[in-house]
């Protein structure tokens, strides 16, 4: 299933309600996408590394009607490459293209980098965060490389446009983009910490937090494969509590099943099957899923 919630809302107490009266209350995917049109749209890889491969889920979806589409990834290929192979835009992001050349002699696809294998499937740069970088050097990385994709404002240059009276210093400040989706392989992303147990949940956790303050008007958290992580430390138990509590305090948006005979599910598994999936459990078990296994 594919969960679309809200980063964060006001729990309250109201009585639970079944799966399929949850999934009769909430909009349809098809719905939140098609909100998405004409906006500027930032689809991020919430835990790491291969998480940025769900992002294709929604990216089907809206490639064709959203104003622009920034992908990011908080990964776990080594800075070493990185700095070798890619653009850099802060301390600790860089912009991976799609002619990326550290993929490119690597027939048995040794080299972990889903973000260049995703970018040269896609066509599609996308920045990628260091995982050895702090909360605020992920927040920095984000506002590099929105200002640089986008072309516009920052602090930096409304000061210096202010200065030389080209702007008025109290006129509202430009939005580095118009939503972001946090995408979680897994639901580490949607726990509170106070579960039995957790599978990784420290890079989702810290995106999170990363992605709070930056100036974009709306953010979304989605999980695919929400439980991936049971039997990884995740109690299923526990985490059917945790999406009733988030059904009923307004947070979940929709709740639907990706299948291959739909558009967006057929993406996702082909961009799957060409980005190395021996090297994502998460993402090859939503596919064995998907396939009936």
């Amino acid at each position: 299933a594919f969960l679309g919630l809200l980063p964060s809302s006001r729990i309250i107490d109201q009585p639970l309600m079944s799966p399929c009266e949850m999934s009769e209350s909430m909009e349809s995917m098809e719905c939140f996408m098609a909100k998405l049109a004409g906006k500027r749209v930032v689809l991020s890889g919430c835990g790491g590394g291969s998480d940025v491969l769900g992002t294709s889920v929604i990216y089907a979806q809206i490639k064709d009607v959203a104003k622009q589409v920034i992908f990011f990834s908080l990964t776990f290929t080594s800075d070493a490459i990185l700095n070798k192979t890619c653009q850099k835009v802060s301390r600790k992001c860089w912009r991976v293209d799609p002619n990326n050349t550290a993929i490119a002699s690597d027939p048995e696809e040794k080299v972990y980098f889903p973000e260049a294998r995703m970018a040269r499937v896609t066509g599609v740069p996308i920045y990628t965060l260091s995982h050895h970088a702090t909360i605020q050097e992920y927040t920095e990385g984000y506002q590099a490389a929105l200002q640089m994709e986008l072309g516009q404002g920052g602090s930096v240059w409304r000061s210096i446009a202010s200065a030389l009276g080209l702007l008025d210093a109290k006129a509202p400040a430009t939005a580095l983009a118009d939503v972001l989706v946090l995408c979680d392989g897994g639901c580490d992303v949607l726990l509170t910490g106070l579960e039995t147990g957790l599978a990784t949940p420290v890079e989702d956790m810290a995106h999170l937090k990363a992605v709070l303050p930056l100036d974009i008007p709306e953010k979304y958290i989605t999980a695919l494969g929400a439980n991936v992580d049971c039997g990884h430390g995740v109690v299923q138990a526990e985490l059917d509590r945790r999406l009733e509590v988030l059904y009923n305090s307004g947070s979940m948006i929709f709740r639907q099943p990706i299948k291959l005979e739909h558009a967006a599910g057929a993406y996702f598994a082909e961009l799957v099957l060409r980005c190395s999936p021996v090297s994502s459990i998460v993402q090859s078990l939503v596919l064995a899923a998907m396939q009936g296994y």
